[in-house]
């Protein structure tokens, strides 16, 4: 299962223009799937913005830049894969518990989806975009999780990303972040959040 992060901008760059040296690293095991970039409508149009700067065209192309972009795009897929997981998830629940655990968090994915549809249109981006051979087979195997196992398997096995943002955000919380990063951490560092994660972990238990 691939972890996911918020990649700040100046090391994207540097990991397309230098991929021996760490951040190049990085940058490798998002292509790989081993991480799964997330972002937000600013955090993409910063993307978009930094890396068209004529300065960077030494070391990069437009059609690099583009596929940023397209990665970025299959994010999309993967959210209304997801969508239709819950939605599975739920009409196979043997009980009202597991049935409402599961709808009423199915409108907040679907938010999610149209929200990173919109702000791909925002910078030239096509949430319509053909799948990628590595996403659809990840979507294809969650889908087939969820229709070959119990519900309760299905969110156990999503488990270790939540988890893991809940724990790194209870660590920052003393630390000085800014701008959009410090934004998005926000959630991950609140005690909402906690509650979040320990309620799913009580569920799957």
């Amino acid at each position: 299962m691939s972890r996911r992060l918020v990649l700040d901008t100046n090391v994207l760059v540097s990991g397309m223009i230098n991929p021996f040296a760490a951040p190049g690293r990085i940058v490798d095991l998002l292509r790989e799937g081993t991480l799964e970039l997330t972002v937000d409508d600013r955090i993409l149009a910063e993307y978009s913005a930094v890396l068209n700067r004529r300065k960077f065209r030494a070391y990069f192309t437009l059609q690099e830049v583009r596929d940023v972009l397209v990665f970025i795009e299959q994010n999309t897929h993967y959210i209304n894969n997801v969508v239709k997981c819950r939605s599975i998830a739920t009409a196979k629940a043997h009980n009202n518990e597991i049935r409402d655990f599961f709808l009423s968090r199915t409108a907040m994915v679907v938010d999610e989806m149209h929200h990173q549809e919109d702000m791909l249109r925002r910078v030239g981006g096509q949430p319509g975009a053909r799948i990628a051979p590595t996403c659809h087979a990840y979507t294809r195997h969650i889908l087939n999780l969820v229709w070959t196992k119990d519900p309760v398997e299905y969110l156990g096995s999503f488990m270790p990303c939540p988890w893991t943002y809940d724990e790194i955000g209870i660590q920052l919380r003393s630390a000085d972040l800014r701008g959009a990063t410090a934004e998005w951490w926000e959630f991950y560092m609140s005690e909402e959040h906690n509650e979040l994660v320990a309620n799913y972990r009580d569920f799957v238990d």
